[in-house]
Protein backbone atom coordinates (compact mmCIF):
# COMPACT_ATOMS: atom_id res chain seq x y z
CA UNK A 1 0.00 0.00 0.00
CA UNK A 2 1.66 3.29 -0.96
CA UNK A 3 1.22 6.45 1.08
CA UNK A 4 -1.52 7.87 -1.32
CA UNK A 5 -4.03 5.34 -1.02
CA UNK A 6 -4.15 5.93 3.05
CA UNK A 7 -6.71 8.20 4.08
CA UNK A 8 -6.61 10.25 7.73
CA UNK A 9 -8.44 8.57 10.64
CA UNK A 10 -12.26 10.37 10.56
CA UNK A 11 -12.63 12.65 13.72
CA UNK A 12 -15.33 11.48 15.94
CA UNK A 13 -16.38 13.18 18.92
CA UNK A 14 -17.39 10.89 22.57
CA UNK A 15 -19.48 12.42 24.93
CA UNK A 16 -18.15 12.19 28.56
CA UNK A 17 -20.09 12.64 32.00
CA UNK A 18 -18.14 13.10 35.09
CA UNK A 19 -19.54 11.03 37.62
CA UNK A 20 -19.74 12.02 41.31
CA UNK A 21 -16.49 10.18 42.17
CA UNK A 22 -14.50 11.08 39.38
CA UNK A 23 -14.14 15.01 40.60
CA UNK A 24 -10.90 16.19 40.76
CA UNK A 25 -9.06 12.90 38.51
CA UNK A 26 -8.34 14.12 34.86
CA UNK A 27 -10.00 12.97 32.12
CA UNK A 28 -9.00 9.72 29.37
CA UNK A 29 -5.63 11.70 27.86
CA UNK A 30 -2.46 10.62 26.03
CA UNK A 31 0.11 10.21 27.75
CA UNK A 32 2.87 10.83 25.15
CA UNK A 33 3.41 11.92 21.73
CA UNK A 34 2.83 8.85 19.55
CA UNK A 35 0.56 6.80 22.03
CA UNK A 36 -1.40 4.24 20.96
CA UNK A 37 -4.48 4.63 23.59
CA UNK A 38 -5.51 7.21 26.24
CA UNK A 39 -4.68 6.69 29.85
CA UNK A 40 -7.37 6.30 32.90
CA UNK A 41 -6.67 6.54 36.54
CA UNK A 42 -8.22 4.36 38.69
CA UNK A 43 -11.39 6.87 40.87
CA UNK A 44 -10.37 4.29 43.86
CA UNK A 45 -8.00 2.52 45.76
CA UNK A 46 -7.85 -1.30 45.59
CA UNK A 47 -5.66 -4.56 45.44
CA UNK A 48 -6.70 -7.06 43.00
CA UNK A 49 -5.31 -10.73 43.91
CA UNK A 50 -4.44 -13.11 41.76
CA UNK A 51 -6.94 -15.24 40.53
CA UNK A 52 -9.94 -12.71 40.93
CA UNK A 53 -11.91 -9.80 39.15
CA UNK A 54 -12.90 -6.51 40.17
CA UNK A 55 -14.50 -3.59 38.16
CA UNK A 56 -12.86 -0.85 38.83
CA UNK A 57 -14.62 2.75 38.78
CA UNK A 58 -12.90 5.53 36.84
CA UNK A 59 -15.30 8.53 37.59
CA UNK A 60 -17.03 8.96 34.04
CA UNK A 61 -19.24 7.25 32.02
CA UNK A 62 -18.58 7.55 28.15
CA UNK A 63 -21.22 6.99 24.95
CA UNK A 64 -19.51 4.99 22.80
CA UNK A 65 -20.57 5.91 19.20
CA UNK A 66 -22.47 3.57 16.73
CA UNK A 67 -19.34 0.93 14.90
CA UNK A 68 -16.75 2.26 17.48
CA UNK A 69 -15.42 0.17 20.72
CA UNK A 70 -13.39 0.72 23.72
CA UNK A 71 -10.93 -1.95 24.68
CA UNK A 72 -9.65 -1.40 28.20
CA UNK A 73 -6.11 -3.61 29.04
CA UNK A 74 -5.43 -4.98 32.66
CA UNK A 75 -1.52 -3.43 32.44
CA UNK A 76 1.42 -2.04 31.18
CA UNK A 77 4.92 -3.43 30.82
CA UNK A 78 6.59 0.18 31.46
CA UNK A 79 4.22 0.21 35.33
CA UNK A 80 4.85 -3.30 35.81
CA UNK A 81 7.34 -3.31 39.09
CA UNK A 82 9.60 -6.26 39.82
CA UNK A 83 7.09 -7.65 42.23
CA UNK A 84 4.16 -7.73 40.09
CA UNK A 85 6.09 -9.36 37.07
CA UNK A 86 4.88 -11.52 35.11
CA UNK A 87 1.07 -9.56 35.40
CA UNK A 88 -1.55 -10.67 34.03
CA UNK A 89 -2.73 -9.42 30.51
CA UNK A 90 -6.45 -9.19 29.39
CA UNK A 91 -8.43 -6.59 27.75
CA UNK A 92 -12.65 -6.00 27.96
CA UNK A 93 -14.26 -4.63 24.87
CA UNK A 94 -17.02 -2.17 25.18
CA UNK A 95 -18.76 -2.02 22.23
CA UNK A 96 -21.46 1.20 21.64
CA UNK A 97 -24.59 -1.25 22.22
CA UNK A 98 -23.36 -2.04 25.62
CA UNK A 99 -25.31 -0.67 28.42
Amino acid sequence: MNSNSVSPLKEIEIAIQRLPNGGGLPLPAYASDGAAGMDVVAAETLTIRPGTRHAVATGFAMAIPAGYEVQVRGSRSSMASPASTPRARSTAIIAARSK
